[in-house]
């Protein structure tokens, strides 16, 4: 079932109850009984809600900040990766297209193998062992002079940045909110909105209506909460896009010998060759 008939779902059946338990409340204690604690009522519900709503509040934004961190870190993870497969451009032949390969093969596992694996709190060995080839072919590389020297090094920077991005993708693949923090959510909403029942009203109509509004609101907020602790699950997952323009991006880009890098003479040596001019001079 779709996770947004879910939630409706859940917001109908929430309020359904909020209201029938209200008409309980009103069959049990009518309205002359509860105005004369009114003045007890008031001052209990602001504490209560006051309490509540903060308590929520700083969960929400916890939750919030912490997806957008996540998102942020699918996203260097590809640029990492995109940095890589284009600095291979300064590395001989063999080892640009062994680099570009690996790239290559980390962006589809990653997209086809590991993400939908991810819904359920599993990673690919495959693209373990692709990530972990990646290292080993950098690491093999010896450069021959500065030009490589260069390239190298910002590679391995842009290696390290991506290991640390896969490394925080994984660990908060893992992470959930605690089953005690759940049991004080959904208390502290049903004792709030039980608060509401005791405002000594004529209208039942408009009180069921004002009993409505805040379950649906409290079941907003939680909801909110609820796909939030869940990053890479759901209708609001984090989708891989930057690995997705990553794939299409090396599969546009041809493996040819960048037009840059000096020819090299007959003998092996880099340099321009002389012209025959210069060898009669």
């Amino acid at each position: 079932m779709n996770n947004l008939v879910v939630a409706g779902l859940a917001i109908l059946i929430t309020t359904v109850i909020s209201i029938a338990g209200f008409y309980v409340m009103r069959w049990r204690y009518p309205p002359r009984k509860l105005v004369r604690d009114q003045h007890i009522v008031d001052p209990m519900l602001n504490v209560v809600a006051t309490l509540y709503s903060v308590f929520l509040g700083f969960l929400v934004a916890g939750a919030m900040d912490r997806y957008e961190d996540i998102k942020s870190a699918t996203e260097t993870e590809a640029t990492n990766l995109s940095n890589i497969f284009h600095l291979a451009k300064g590395l001989p032949e063999a080892d640009r297209l062994r680099i570009r390969k690996t790239c290559r093969e980390y962006a589809a596992a990653a997209i086809d193998e590991e993400w939908p694996l991810m819904e359920n709190r599993q990673t690919s060995d495959k693209v373990h062992g692709i990530y972990l080839d990646l290292w080993d072919e950098l690491l093999s590389i010896s450069p021959d002079d500065d030009r490589e020297v260069n390239t190298h090094e910002s590679m391995l920077t842009a290696v390290q940045a991506l290991a640390e991005s896969r490394r925080t993708r994984l660990i908060s693949m893992r992470k959930e909110v605690p089953g005690f923090i759940w049991l004080v959510i959904y208390s502290s909403s049903g004792v709030t909105v039980f608060l509401t029942y005791f405002f000594a009203t004529r209208e039942a109509r408009l009180h069921s209506l004002m009993i409505a509004l805040v379950a649906v609101t409290i079941c907003l907020n939680v909801l909110v909460l609820v796909v939030l602790a869940e990053p890479f699950r759901g209708a609001f997952k984090i989708a891989p896009d930057g690995l997705e323009s990553c794939r299409t991006m090396f599969n546009q880009e041809p493996d040819t010998a960048p037009k840059y890098l000096p020819a090299k003479s007959p003998g092996g040596k880099k340099g321009s060759a002389k012209s025959k001019d210069d060898d009669d001079d």
